[in-house]
């Protein structure tokens, strides 16, 4: 028994002399009077901790771009404010990433802030990876980033370790994701520009998706703008207006005109001339506009550009052999419409679109001529009628031409009948032709 015991005292003996041994060679030494960690050894710790400092950097990255920068946003421990300056490679990554979300606007930007959940937090918000990112999405806006392309959220960081700074490197994470396209109405407002004349105005002619009509009442700068455009021109009758009505490419046009840009203009064009502009210094044309974007309301802000030009004696010379070259194929080769079989209206082609606004275009210029539109039947049915038919289908053009704004002292309805054939009624390739409606201009010239 006593041989026993002593076994054991021996080697708790040995255990206890092999654990100093350990303690002596791997354990850090503290000074016998400080109790502090020798210098050797508090510099071989230090190194151990620095080796454990985490840092994520800077990452921004999409299907199209990728940003990468060892330097990140940095934040002392307990707070949301990163440490600046910063370094020329994050400056420039930031600064990429920003203007790549000017260009993207499709583009939305999740800043994530992250935090030790042993962190102090004396912000207004839940954690301080929330604040951080607010405080690096308030970065990028005031780069011109639209606020409404960013988003903020939080996200603990177990992992994180600080630095010997006391500070928590990289703590910003970056997520891209293409979101639905904002689409923000357009308005380019009032324009009235060229030859010296300029005016510029926040409103301009508003027209509804798919029409033509202008949306009245309008504001008191359009008022005002458009008077002064009036005066403008009474004033210098050198001077000739082109009316630009722009539009969407997709807009469903149901007016006369080859597209809604020429009616829009059209429009605007009448209205002028309502208010006492000579018709032969306005002139029209349409644009396509496919960054347009209309309101919430369904309305395309801002349509109609007024471009200014002095017309000189030759330009306006010019203009007097167009419209005589204009009348000239006009009636030598008549705009003529065919409607079937008792029928009093049709779809026009693009073609006879054309033919219509060239019409108007010449009526415009002399406002002294008529346009004489005369229908015509085969010889089915009885003489009455046909002459009521074909009253019907000369008043369906008649009234494409006042749509477009031309008085109805320019136009005149007649009809024919079935008396006035151009081709054998025995035939039904003959009634088809002889099924018509003829359009052609009387100057009234003496």
């Amino acid at each position: 028994m006593k041989k026993t015991a002593k076994k054991i005292v021996i080697v708790l003996l040995l255990l206890l002399l092999i654990g100093w041994i350990l303690m002596y060679f791997f354990c850090p030494k503290k000074d016998m009077v400080t109790g502090n960690l020798t210098s050797k050894d508090a510099v071989t710790t230090l190194e151990q901790n620095a080796n454990k400092v985490t840092n994520s950097g800077f990452r921004f990255i999409s299907d199209d771009i990728t940003l990468k920068s060892e330097k990140g946003f940095d934040f002392p421990v307990n707070s949301a404010e990163s440490m600046q300056p910063y370094s020329q490679d994050l400056d420039e990554s930031m600064l990429k990433a920003v203007n790549y979300l000017k260009d993207n606007a499709n583009k939305q930007l999740n800043i994530i802030g992250r935090y030790q959940a042993e962190e102090k937090n004396e912000t207004a918000f839940a954690d301080l990876g929330l604040a951080r990112a607010e405080s690096i999405k308030a970065q990028f806006v005031k780069l011109g980033v639209n606020p409404e392309q960013i988003k903020v959220v939080s996200k603990a960081y177990p992992e994180a370790v600080a630095n010997q700074d006391k500070q928590y490197l990289g703590m910003i994470d970056f997520d891209v994701i293409t979101k639905e396209e904002i689409k923000v109405a357009t308005n380019k407002g009032f324009s009235a520009m060229g030859d010296g004349f300029e005016l510029k105005g926040q409103n301009g002619f508003n027209f509804a998706i798919h029409s033509d009509k202008v949306i009245k009442p309008y504001p008191t700068d359009l008022e005002e703008n458009l008077a002064k455009v009036v005066s403008f021109l009474k004033e210098n009758p050198a001077n000739q207006i082109t009316v630009v009505g722009r539009y969407q490419a997709d807009e469903e046009n149901k007016t006369l005109f080859p597209n809604l840009g020429l009616a829009r203009s059209q429009k605007i064009k009448d209205q002028l001339i309502n208010l006492g502009v000579n018709s032969q210094q306005l002139v029209i044309s349409g644009q396509v506009d496919n960054n347009a974007v209309a309101d919430d309301k369904g309305q395309y802000l801002g349509m109609i550009d007024f471009a200014v030009k002095k017309l000189d004696e030759q330009a306006t010379n010019t203009r007097k052999q167009e419209m005589k070259n204009l009348l000239l194929a006009l009636n030598e080769k008549p705009l003529t419409l065919y409607f079937g079989s008792d029928s009093t209206q049709i779809t026009l082609s693009d073609a006879e679109k054309e033919r219509f606004v060239k019409i108007v275009e010449f009526l415009d210029y002399a406002p002294r001529a008529q346009a004489l539109i005369t229908g015509h039947t085969d010889s089915s049915g009885s003489s009455e009628q046909n002459m009521i038919i074909g009253k019907e289908r000369a008043q369906f053009a008649a009234n494409y031409l006042t749509e477009s704004g031309l008085h109805k002292n320019q136009i005149i309805v007649d009809s024919k009948g079935a008396d006035a054939p151009i081709a054998d009624n025995n035939t039904e390739e003959g009634k088809a032709k002889n099924r018509r409606v003829t359009i052609t201009i009387n100057t009234n010239e003496k």
